[in-house]
């Protein structure tokens, strides 16, 4: 097939290169032209949010029309809250059960849905990281690829599957994980499709595949589908603003805005509706920001209504082959290895609890080392044993939700060991809880393997040696009618069942929910046709009716102005940033060359004016951000001076901000509470309520945050608002202040168009205060990129380009590659200096895949080339010039570092103030946080206080008041590590907010231990009201408040130690790993499991156990129970009865020699060492680090300077900067948009 047609004066041929079947590649497939696969019709498709309450039904699809056809790919596009993803799962059958579909979906003509033959590649990436890219496609051929194939045939499909998708060079790489390095984006991408066209899918859905992808990168995906399509694919894709060269290789064209159709036809013809319909597309905007800038209704602009003109046809009825798979048993040892491998390679997953259970281990055999055949070895015995077999399985809870940690408490209750068999409730506890308990059989296994054959020395000399029968039978309740085997075989049937419970409810899910899902839309349905509001709304569509170039009008209007006169003088405050030969390196101190981020670099930012800092994925923005604020990681050195108004300064005052790609907030709090503890943490003291409450409602305004000022920001339970509405608000949390220099990494990423603009707008509004403001940015839109006054344009960590925003088409013009007249400006920047588009031409041509490729200049030389004429041009240009000497101007110019003053800070005590209050909300709000474990403290009590039932004073309630104690001491204490998640969240925001100087470290520990009081006091009164009632504990009230006050210490304690861990491990996968196992060891050594008097003095008993929460804990507890009641004696049966402190001192080893208040007082203690050692940790990393990495650097730069290699490099040392092939087209893909 040949096409022709004009790019700016210049013709353009399609190519086609050798696609393994004599050459001929596929021609593009005419609408209407009949081939064989999968027709896919939409007809009257209709998607409801029902709402039963007040207000009106939310309608998301009205009434679509359309249809799909095989050999073409379909973009679905439209702004945020359009309806492209809910078309989509529409289509492929993927609906929440929260909406209700009516109209027809039909394929080839029928309403069913084909079991196999369709693939759906989902927006985010679900990969397992360990695993290499072959592998996991690996796995997946043998999964899903019929048995009868050989394996010959399927390697060869992996291999053809890797080539297509440019996989060659990352083929044996780790995908990558939190702590492996691994692909990037583009390679997870390009990845997950290739898991699904490994089967060759007749239909194949795509949710945003260029999400999160740089520019060359998002071409690769796009163009990989447009091949696959041409083989008789019928291929989906929604798709969020493409650029130019992106949009071009589209065949059709779904249009959507508020759920209803503005468009549907050919791609290429979008742009003659649009002028026909009166909105021509301006030059220099990307044909899809036109289109989705006239549809947004969130800009504001004329409201006129687009209907696009639809033509459906009917599908042809074909038959999809099914059932071509892998057999089950090949799939269950494909899964069975991958699972393994992935097992293998992940640290978190055994590797880490593995080393913890070992040192755990080892941990026991010294406490328990050698522990004899003596009368006191029994109870020895059975305490390991059931540390073992309960404690050391309990720790498998690793991350699971609460309620897990419940159940396994409550199994451990019921094993045997802290409540004897025989003593259970007979009903529900003995009979069945005890029978279904893996633990119960476990302890009894491990007491018969261990006791059986032994004898023990008794306790009175002389008297016969005690059977290790005798033992297990009348002292442990252990009955002996059937062997051990039978209780190992017990553990592996409840095992068995727990598998077969697992596999029932996720089949029960899969196969029942359809079916309900029908019944409750067919329900929803009739009670919603009754109502009067539930009917066809009519479409107002906004659309912007401009000529203009660039930016058109939609900039006119809002802008504040620009800066008079060329250069901004500022004024008082105002913050100046230079510059001077900055370099970032990684040393490498092995035989390879220095790898160089950022190379020699010069620039400056002044007050009133705001900067962008572009360039490619990998060209060093966001190091020469992180650079400039002060922020850079320690495995990096710099070199070169960075002046803050003409002196050396750490950008870390007051005055500075920074805002961060990540939106890292508090899920609990509202937009409005967000902002005003902020300001009340930040604005000075002497500023009254009302002032501060007038700063933060002009903030509000500001940011444009009114809809949703009294909204939640939502968390993993709480739904929230939308991701520009918390990119707006981080942004409105820094502005707070009116710092005078601003940064923000990437403010614009995952926004749509109008978000887009209303942030940057925003930000130029600031600076225009007198403010500078300096951000990173990736592809913004023509309307959003004239919103820049400077531009700082990257490749490789070198400078293209500095200078004015406005005068860089005019230079790149003036170097020989001008923009053409259908491209966003920036795109054509980034296109020019983006190398990646290098590999992408060679990948191409090496996939025998079909590529076109124009003549325009950019086609005539590699990007390096470009490149290497574009920062030789630059370099002898005026910008140059003039940058050099204003910065030589602004260095003369001599100002503060700083404007505040420190009578204007806000003072410590309100901060404590405002911190506790914040925080209080914010544990009352996250369920994880202390309300759904307060809800399972509750539940385990109550289930301590029936086992445990008016325990009373005979000889056999000693050991089970002692069980009880410990129990509750013990892991109800170890079950506040559940918290941990919860507390990692909010230390993200801690460390966001302590970089920007929000408050101190001291006034945050201080206010997050006293904001936990309340909820600690909860739990802890609580649990021990029930069980001390309940079990009869001392009845007197003052021995209540001493249980409770001894509880809260405890479990405080534990939470101070886990926010130790937290400080130092920041995984919170391995920090409850950690944590668990370190708790596990105070555990061992607190009393219970092995007597104090019988730790090996070294190291156990001096000084583990002086520094053991658990043991002063366990002490008072006992001393606090058992001081002052009389037990029936457990040594003389008939005897004279024990007193309890003789029990504590004779059977529990427990020193009575002072007070239970000072068993309390130690805890406390303890606890006030775990939170001060938390705040050192904190400071030490703030205070010392930063020191630590200046003499690195110093010593590292000084080894540098030694080597050859350390040298300047040529503007483009990189191997992959060098000349491939040419370049495949960007401009003219069977388009009308470059003429």
């Amino acid at each position: 097939m040949l096409v022709n047609m004009e790019i700016e004066g210049n013709s353009s041929t399609t190519i086609g290169t050798n696609s393994g079947d004599g050459g001929d590649h596929k021609p593009v497939p005419e609408r209407g032209e009949e081939i064989r696969g999968t027709y896919l019709v939409w007809e009257d498709l209709t998607v409801v949010l029902p709402k039963f309450g007040h207000g009106q039904t939310k309608r998301l699809l009205q009434g679509l029309r359309g249809y799909a056809e095989p050999g073409r790919i379909m973009a679905i596009m439209g702004p945020s809250g359009s309806g492209k993803s809910t078309l989509l799962d529409s289509l492929a059958g993927r609906l929440s059960r929260k909406v209700i579909m009516t109209g027809n979906v039909l394929f080839n003509g029928k309403k069913r849905r084909p079991e196999s033959g369709v693939a759906y590649v989902t927006q985010e990436d679900v990969l397992l990281g360990t695993l290499t890219v072959r592998e996991t496609i690996t796995y997946s051929a043998h999964l899903r690829i019929p048995t009868t194939m050989s394996k010959e045939d399927k390697q060869e499909i992996v291999e053809g599957t890797i080539m297509e998708m440019g996989l060659q060079d990352c083929a044996d790489r780790m995908i990558g994980n939190w702590h492996l390095r691994g692909i990037s984006g583009g390679e997870k991408k390009r990845l997950s499709i290739a898991l699904e066209i490994l089967t060759r899918p007749q239909l194949l859905f795509l949710d945003e595949p260029t999400s999160g992808l740089d520019s060359a990168a998002a071409f690769f995906v796009i163009q990989t589908l447009r091949n696959i399509a041409r083989d008789g694919r019928t291929i989906i894709s929604s798709i969020h603003q493409p650029s130019s060269e992106v949009f071009a290789l589209f065949d059709d064209l779904f249009l959507l805005s508020s759920g209803e159709t503005v468009y549907f036809g050919e791609a290429k013809m979008a742009v003659e509706f649009f002028a026909e319909a009166g909105f021509p597309c301006p030059r220099k905007r990307n044909p899809s920001d036109h289109f989705l800038r006239c549809v947004n209704s969130d800009f504001d602009a004329v409201t006129t209504t687009l209907k696009g003109s639809q033509k459906l046809r009917k599908g042809l009825e074909m038959e999809i082959q099914s059932g071509s798979e892998a057999s089950w048993w090949k799939q269950l040892t494909t899964l069975t290895k991958r699972s393994f491998v992935n097992m293998s390679r992940d640290v978190g997953y055994y590797w880490a609890r593995i080393v913890i259970y070992i040192v755990v281990s080892l941990c026991v055999g010294t406490i328990y080392f050698d522990v004899g055949y003596g009368y006191t070895s029994i109870l020895a015995r059975i305490a390991c044993g059931g540390f073992i077999t309960g404690f050391m399985t309990f720790m498998s809870i690793g991350g699971f939700p609460s309620f897990i940690e419940e159940m396994k408490g409550i199994m451990m209750m019921t094993s045997g060991f802290f409540r004897l068999l025989p003593d259970l409730p007979k009903p529900f506890w003995r009979y069945p809880v005890s029978y279904i308990n893996y633990g119960a059989w476990g302890i009894q296994g491990a007491y018969k393997n261990d006791f059986l054959g032994l004898e023990f020395d008794p306790l009175v000399a002389g008297d016969p040696k005690l059977s290790g029968e005798f033992i297990i039978t009348n002292m442990f309740g252990v009955p002996l009618d059937h062997s051990k085997w039978w209780d190992l075989s017990a553990i592996y049937l409840i095992l068995v069942g727990y598998r077969l419970l697992f596999f029932v409810v996720l089949k029960l899910k899969e196969r029942a929910s359809p079916f309900v899902k029908d019944l409750y839309s067919k329900r929803r349905l009739q009670i919603l046709e009754k109502r009067p509001s539930f009917r066809k709304i009519e479409q107002v569509i906004n659309v912007c009716k401009d000529d203009d170039d660039v930016c058109g009008g939609s900039c006119g209007g809002r802008n504040v102005g620009q800066a008079q006169g060329g250069f901004s003088k500022g004024g008082a405050g105002s913050m100046y940033l230079v510059w001077e030969d900055l370099t970032v390196v990684i040393p490498n101190f092995s035989n390879g060359p220095t790898r160089r981020l950022l190379n020699g670099l010069y620039g400056y930012a002044e007050p009133g004016r705001i900067m962008a800092i572009m360039g490619p994925s990998g060209s060093g923005k966001s190091t020469l951000l992180d650079s400039l604020a002060g922020r850079l990681s320690a495995n990096v050195v710099m070199t070169g001076n960075v002046l803050l108004n003409g002196k050396k300064r750490r950008s870390d005052c007051s005055d500075i901000a920074y805002v961060t790609q990540e939106n890292t907030l508090l899920g609990t709090l509202t937009v409005r509470e967000t902002l005003l503890y902020s300001a009340h943490l930040r604005l000075p003291s002497s500023m009254t309520n009302e002032e501060i409450d007038g700063i933060v409602e002009g903030t509000i305004m500001e940011m444009g945050l009114q809809e949703c000022r009294d909204r939640l920001i939502g968390n993993w339970h709480l739904r929230g608002i939308s991701g520009g509405e918390k990119k707006r608000l981080s942004i409105a949390l820094e502005i707070l202040v009116k710092p005078y220099l601003l940064f923000l990494d990437e403010p614009t990423s995952g926004l749509d168009s109008a978000s887009a603009f209303f942030v940057i707008q925003t930000l130029r509004n600031i600076a225009r205060d007198g403010r500078t403001v300096i951000s990173s940015i990736h592809q913004p839109s023509s309307e959003v990129f004239a919103l820049f006054d400077d531009l700082f344009l990257l490749s490789n960590g070198e400078a293209v380009y500095f200078g004015e925003a406005k005068s860089t088409v005019e230079f790149f013009a003036e170097a020989g590659f001008p923009c053409p007249s259908r491209r966003n400006p920036s795109d054509h920047f980034l296109r020019c200096v983006n190398s990646d588009f290098d590999l992408v031409t060679a990948t191409l041509m090496g996939s025998n895949r079909e590529i076109q490729i124009s003549s325009d200049s950019l086609a005539k030389i590699p990007t390096a080339e470009v490149k290497a004429l574009l920062v030789k041009k630059y370099r002898s240009s005026n910008h140059s010039r003039r940058a050099r000497a204003r910065i030589r101007e602004i260095l003369a110019i001599k100002g503060p570092t700083s404007s505040r003053k420190a009578e204007n800070k806000v003072s410590w005590w309100k901060q404590l103030w405002v911190l506790t209050q914040r925080s209080f909300i914010n544990m009352w709000r996250d369920l994880g946080y202390y309300r759904v474990r307060i809800a399972i403290y509750i539940g385990l009590s109550i289930c301590v206080g029936t086992i445990f039932f008016d325990v009373g004073t005979g000889s056999s309630a000693i050991l089970a008041r002692g069980a009880c104690g410990g129990f509750v001491s013990g892991f109800m204490t170890f079950m506040s590590v559940g918290g941990f998640p919860s507390f990692i969240e909010e230390l993200k925001v801690f460390s966001k907010e302590r970089l920007n100087r929000h408050y101190g470290v001291g006034v945050y520990t201080l206010s997050n231990f006293i904001s936990s009081v309340p909820y600690l006091t909860v739990m802890s009164l609580s649990t021990a009201a029930i069980t001390f009632y309940m079990v009869k504990f001392r009845p007197e009230f003052s021995h209540f408040v001493y249980a409770g006050l001894d509880l809260i210490a405890s479990i405080a304690a534990v939470e101070s130690c886990m926010m130790t861990i937290a400080s130092l491990v920041p995984n919170f996968l391995m920090g409850l790993v950690i944590g668990a196992g370190y708790i596990g060891i105070l555990m061992m050594t607190s009393g219970f499991f092995r007597l104090q008097s019988d730790l090996p003095k070294f190291f156990w008993r001096y000084p583990i156990s002086y520094m053991n929460y658990g043991a002063w804990g366990l002490q008072g507890a006992y001393k606090n129970d058992m001081i002052g009641l009389e037990f029936d004696n457990p040594l003389v049966p008939g005897g004279p009865k024990m007193d309890g402190k003789d029990v504590l001192k004779t059977l529990l080893g427990i020193n009575v020699d002072y007070s239970k208040w000072w068993d309390l007082a130690a805890v406390v203690g303890i606890l006030i060492v775990f939170r001060l050692l938390f705040f050192a940790i904190l400071k030490f990393k703030e205070r010392t680090l930063p020191v630590f990495r200046t003499l690195y650097a110093k010593r590292t730069i000084e080894h540098l300077k030694k080597r050859a290699s350390f040298r300047k490099n040529s503007p483009f040392p990189s191997m992959r900067h060098q000349p491939i092939h040419s370049l495949s087209s960007q401009e003219g893909l069977n388009s009308p948009l470059h003429y």
